[in-house]
């Protein structure tokens, strides 16, 4: 397209040129003065900008198009004749690397199919002695018989169709060519002598036989006709779909499934790699990671694929076309990298052609069906147009259609456009990111001089060759794969509690790092584990020591003052009442005392303990006409509830439920309810609930 726009540009700027040299000469001579020079420049420049406006809008409705497809033609030829055909591909994340890598394939497989028809339309010329339609009938039922592997058994297949057909040879040349000599000559002495039929190209010597030139062109025959695919790829990929109009089926040609054995050739594996084609391997940053040893010894002693990349060229005739893709160009294996011919970096793409102008024309139309669903719905607030809802709520429905079916004709409209990758092409892998120039016109231009090391490329594609055609989250199957054997969806998981979260909370989260950190501190929390264990296995050990005294030979008051000791009484109790106001029976102070002696000898938590002499308490006063509003006032709400749910004033389950609800706790109500049932413990009717 360099070749229509250049020279446009160049006369542009020529006239230009002239023109202005013309009026310095005008008001130089003093042919012109200041003013006539002011006014043709100000009409030049009206006249000169409503050309290039309009010049801009009819390259943009009808001559735009047209361009990105003869860039889109001249990409092709570039990648099959200039881009090296092994090459690693490498970019930032949503760069256009895949996409991008799938757009080559389209324009090579769109080239190589033109240039096989050409060369069966040029050979149907040549041959002229055989029967071209008797050659085409047969093999368009025959053709699977050649979907073997090996030159060797096609060719067998090749021979045996010959001697079925009588060499095909045409009606007119059976009486001026023996079948078969014909075959003989070019079976047995082939390579020995110059065949009895040459066609002499000027090149091969002696010429070449026209049976090799027949099965040249059965080859590219079924290969044209029969061969669909032409990807191979390690994700799926569509290569080519159409749709039927009448029933709307869509015939979707997905790619051939790669696997890395097919490239292990040290090993005993096939290898059925297409015989023209590409090979697209994604994601090798993670299959081939640099830091990995078992990888790199696998790659060059066992598997046979860095051979298979040295002699990548004389494995397929230059006929296939290998990309490798990766984010960063570094990240694969070394060794794997060296062996690439060149290296392509993807550093932007940008979208051209897709019909600014009627896709605007339509945004606005959208826009105007939206402000009229606005009103629709504004109106239907009002109480006077509510009699006349069902006929908005229609309208409302009509035009939200008309709006699906603008958005619809808008991304048709953007889908019809082209797509422009912006890349680099190295030769060195030392040279990849580096910035390259790309061409104002055209899509190549050499920036690395007279070595021609990189150059870059402006590859341009349709938007359809390259979206839509594979899954872009294809690795998604790993996490698809975790939920179906785990069952375990985001709500599962524990929420932090604290901003401050303890060790086993940070432990949970399974980092290798945080573990190595706190390897010594682990190390020391246990040993205090230890250590507090052992206090009380030692703590045990001595409790089991307590024995009971006799307590039947004491005074009542040194009973009153041992049940102090054990924290059945408090000193309170005695020091403000004394021990006769409390009336206890020595049989009673004996048992409550004796039970505390036995529960020393056993491991006990302090609330528990706790819990279980407010109990022990309430049941040895019981009975006695003492209030204790002392050590009452002195409790905890707490604690207060503990006694309340002891005496059977409320359940466990109504406290839980009241703190839970975040009620608010009526103490002075508590207190008098408790000193009341003191009061009257001797007449259980009278206990109330709080």
């Amino acid at each position: 397209m360099s070749t229509f726009i250049r020279p446009f540009i160049k006369i542009l700027s020529i006239a230009t040129l002239l023109f202005i040299a013309f009026v310095v000469y005008m008001f130089t001579f003093d042919h012109w003065s200041f003013d006539k020079v002011i006014d043709v420049m100000i009409r030049f420049s009206i006249i000169g900008s409503i050309s290039l406006l309009g010049l801009f809008i009819l390259y943009k409705l009808f001559f735009e198009r047209l361009t990105h497809e003869l860039y889109r033609i001249a990409s092709g030829k570039v990648i099959q004749e200039v881009v090296p055909p092994n090459s690693q591909v490498s970019g930032k994340k949503r760069s256009g690397k895949d996409s991008g890598t799938i757009g080559e394939a389209r324009l090579l497989k769109e080239r190589l199919l033109r240039a096989e028809k050409k060369r069966l339309k040029q050979l149907s010329y040549i041959l002229y002695m055989y029967d071209m339609k008797r050659v085409t009938n047969y093999f368009d039922q025959h053709y699977r018989d050649f979907f073997v592997s090996s030159d060797f058994r096609i060719k067998e297949v090749f021979k045996s169709a010959l001697l079925n057909e009588d060499m095909f040879i045409n009606e007119q040349y059976k009486n001026k060519i023996d079948p078969k000599e014909h075959y003989f000559s070019w079976k047995h002495k082939s390579g020995k002598y110059v065949p009895d039929i040459p066609f002499e190209d000027g090149i091969v010597p002696g010429g070449k036989s026209y049976l090799d030139l027949l099965f040249e062109f059965v080859m590219i025959y079924i290969q044209y006709n029969y061969v669909q695919n032409f990807l191979m790829t390690n994700q799926p990929t569509i290569e080519d779909y159409s749709i039927n109009k009448k029933t709307g089926r869509i015939n979707k040609l997905f790619s051939k499934k790669f696997s890395q054995n097919y490239i292990r050739i040290k090993e005993d594996h096939p290898m059925p790699l297409p015989t023209r084609g590409m090979v697209i391997e994604t994601e090798t940053g993670i299959y081939y990671v640099n830091n990995d040893t078992a990888v790199a010894e696998d790659i060059n002693k066992i598997s046979g694929i860095k051979e298979f990349h040295t002699v990548f060229g004389h494995l397929f005739r230059e006929m296939l076309w290998y990309r490798s893709i990766t984010q960063d160009h570094k990240r694969p294996i070394k060794t794997l990298r060296e062996l690439f011919e060149g290296y392509i970096h993807v550093f932007k793409l940008k979208f051209k052609a897709t019909g600014e102008f009627t896709r605007a024309v339509r945004s606005f139309k959208i826009f105007r069906k939206k402000v009229r669903i606005f009103f629709y719905r504004v109106r239907l607030l009002f109480p006077k147009f509510k009699w006349q809802t069902k006929l908005y709520n229609k309208w409302i429905i009509k035009n939200k259609k008309k709006i699906s079916c603008l958005e619809q004709k808008n991304l048709k409209r953007w889908a019809k456009g082209y797509i422009i990758f912006f890349k680099g092409i190295y030769l060195n892998e030392d040279d990849v990111s580096k910035k390259v120039k790309w061409p104002l016109f055209g899509v190549t231009k050499d920036t690395s001089g007279s070595d021609y090391h990189m150059f870059g490329f402006k590859q341009t594609n349709r938007i359809k060759d390259c979206f839509g055609l594979y899954n872009t989250h294809f690795m998604g199957t790993v996490r698809e794969a975790k939920q179906i054997i785990h069952s375990m969806s985001f709500d599962d998981v524990e929420n932090w509690k604290t901003q401050t979260p303890d060790y086993e909370s940070m432990s949970s989260t399974n980092y290798s790092t945080f573990e190595e950190l706190m390897k010594s501190s682990r190390l020391r929390i246990n040993s205090k584990k230890l250590e507090q264990e052992a206090n009380r296995r030692d703590s045990k050990k001595r409790w089991k020591k307590v024995e009971a005294p006799n307590l039947d030979h004491l005074e009542e008051i040194e009973l009153y003052l041992s049940a102090v000791d054990m924290g059945v009484l408090t000193n309170d109790d005695l020091i403000y009442f004394g021990h006769e106001y409390l009336e206890l029976s020595k049989d009673d102070l004996v048992k409550f005392i004796t039970i505390e002696y036995n529960n020393l000898n056993k491991y006990e938590k302090p609330e528990d303990k706790t819990k279980r002499l407010y109990h022990a308490r309430i049941n040895l006063l019981k009975n006695t006409k003492y209030i204790p509003n002392h050590w009452i006032y002195n409790l905890s709400n707490t604690e207060l509830e503990n006694v309340s749910v002891d005496l059977g004033l409320i359940t466990e389950e109504q406290v839980n439920q009241s703190r839970k609800d975040d009620k608010r706790f009526n103490r002075d109500k508590v207190i008098k309810t408790l000193n009341q049932v003191y009061l009257d413990f001797e007449n259980p009717d009278s206990k109330k609930g709080i």
